[in-house]
């Protein structure tokens, strides 16, 4: 597995788990690893569970910052 910054990451095993979310069940993979950091919901798992991404994070755009000039 990489990042998204490329930096590669070693899973310690994986699991077969149980995914509820909302009216969704699905039974998938869970990959351990050691790191410090938060969970992480993978694109594996996106590909079988939909949340609506409208409810989860909404993004509008004020009358301050309707350009993006530069992204490092």
């Amino acid at each position: 597995m990489k990042t998204f910054t490329g930096e590669i990451v070693v899973p310690e095993g994986v699991i077969k788990c149980n995914v509820k979310f909302r009216d969704q069940q699905k039974k998938l993979n869970l990959q351990v690893v050691e790191t410090p950091s938060p969970a992480l919901f993978g694109r594996d798992w996106l590909s079988e569970i939909r949340p609506n991404w409208g409810k989860l994070k909404p993004l509008r755009l004020t009358k301050h910052h309707q350009r993006v000039e530069q992204v490092s």
